[in-house]
């Protein structure tokens, strides 16, 4: 089952060498890096592999409670000591209510297809979705809820302007 988030998360790290001249002091400074650990801000995030890690080796993260889900990258790649390179900062969410779906403008209009939902809703619960003013639904027509903002799809759901033609 693939799990994703509803919400972006803000704390991005991300390292690029594009810029970096393969024969400066600052490349030939880093390079021959290993990493020790885990970054230790990423709180519940465990991996499998065996430290001290080599740099520019890339490595699987999971949730140390199966519960949680992991809203940023499941892969990271080494790159010294508890650095590594990354799009999204891995953290394990505890369940937990939801409130509604978003903030991203792809989900503002979206609704919950049943007008009686009231948020929160309590984790694990289904929401069917709709869009509003007769645009089309596209992706997983409902979601789990897990935590706050953070809901379980497999296609991320969001609406688009009818081409009636389908």
């Amino acid at each position: 089952e693939s799990k994703f988030c509803a919400e972006s998360l803000t704390r991005q790290h991300k390292i690029s060498f594009s810029n970096v001249d393969m024969y400066s002091s600052f490349y030939r400074a880093k390079s021959g890096g290993k990493c020790s650990k885990l970054d230790p801000a990423w709180q519940g995030v465990v991996t499998s592999a065996t430290f001290p890690i080599t740099q520019g080796t890339a490595i699987q993260l999971s949730c140390e409670d199966n519960d949680n889900i992991n809203v940023g990258d499941t892969e990271v790649t080494c790159f010294k000591m508890i650095w590594y390179t990354y799009n999204t900062a891995p953290q394990c969410i505890p369940p937990g209510e939801c409130v509604m779906p978003g903030p991203p403008r792809t989900w503002q209009y979206i609704e919950p297809a049943d007008p009686g939902v009231t948020f929160p809703v309590p984790a694990g619960s289904v929401l069917e979705l709709t869009c509003k003013r007769s645009l089309e639904l596209i992706g997983d027509s409902a979601i789990t809820c897990h935590n706050g903002n953070h809901y379980i799809f497999n296609d991320k759901p969001y609406c688009a302007q009818s081409l009636g033609w389908r």
